[in-house]
Formats: C-alpha cells, structure tokens, sequence
C-alpha cells in the first residue's frame, strides 16, 4: 500500500528529476541552481530538500532507478552466465529500459556523466551474475562486457535506435559466440 504522502513525494521526485534534465538540455551542469530546478519542477523550495541535498544527488536518484528497473528478480547460474539465450535475454531487458529513458540517457552521457551510465551497466551485470568470487576472471570478462555492451548501448540510441533491442541483444550475443582474437 502507497500512502498519500509517499505518492505525493515520488510525484514530486518525478517532477524535480524532470525538471534537471530539461535544465541541462539547455544549460550546463554547473550552472544550473537549486531554484532553477525549483522553479521548472513547481514545487515548493522544502519539497526539493526534502528530498535532495545536492542536484548531484538528482542524477544518482535517476541512475538508482533506472539501475533497479533493469535488475533482475533472479540470478543467472554463473555456468550459464553466457549461454547465448541468457546474453539476448539479459542485454535485451536492459535496453528495453534504456531506451524507455532515451532522452535523459542521451542528455547525461552529451554532458559528460558517461561514467554514471557505465557505473549502472556494471552493476546490472555484477547483479545478473549473481554471487562470484573475485578471484574468478570471469568477473574481468563481466566489465569486458558492460563496457563493450555501454558503448553499444549509447551508439544505438545516439542513431535514433532504429533496431530493436532484440536485434541489438542478439547482436552482442552473436558477437560474444564467437572468439573476439584468433
């Protein structure tokens, strides 16, 4: 159950990360205020602090959502981890959630924040594989593959993402099949 109050402030949440990304569409980072985003949200000045000490903290709040949209309820079998079908399966639930948030993906990685989108890919990969030794190399080949899989990701949807995410997601899988050096 949603009480009243909690929805009024994941609307008012909503509000204020909107009104950040509409900002830096226009304005840098850095020259964006507190009562700019105040003002582009409406909402009341102890709203925004209730809420964000820092407009950074509006960002990681975004990247946090987005991060959790896109985890998993289950883990995948680490000796499965890149069975084909898992690869298409785990890369295509990702972009369908990126490219739901196109626009402000696009808007951070253009202002320079590409690391936060990075930071998300990897850990949504560190969560798909589940518990793993870090002794282990699979886990290098798990950032080889958010890296790779980011780098794609942000080529896609700056193209206008005219592919679907499946078609991407198997892409990439077809790419991870077969050896990357002879």
């Amino acid at each position: 159950i949603m009480y009243h109050g909690t929805a009024e402030n994941q609307k008012s949440k909503k509000k204020i990360v909107e009104a950040l990304f509409l900002l830096m569409k226009r304005k840098s980072f850095s020259e964006i205020t507190a009562t700019d985003i105040i003002r582009k949200a409406d909402v009341a000045r102890a709203t925004y602090y209730r809420n964000f000490d820092k407009k950074e903290d509006i960002l990681n709040e975004f990247m946090e959502e987005l991060r959790r949209d896109i985890s998993l309820e289950e883990h995948t079998d680490n000796e499965e981890l890149f069975a084909y079908e898992n690869v298409v399966n785990g890369f295509e639930k990702a972009l369908n959630h990126f490219l739901q948030k196109k626009s402000y993906v696009l808007t951070l990685y253009e202002k320079g924040f590409g690391t936060m989108i990075q930071d998300t890919m990897n850990r949504y990969v560190e969560e798909y594989a589940g518990e793993m030794s870090f002794r282990s190399p699979n886990r290098y080949l798990l950032y080889f593959v958010s890296g790779a899989s980011t780098n794609i990701l942000l080529q896609w949807l700056s193209q206008g993402a005219e592919e679907s995410p499946h078609e991407i997601a198997t892409i990439c899988a077809n790419i991870m099949s077969k050896p990357i050096i002879k």
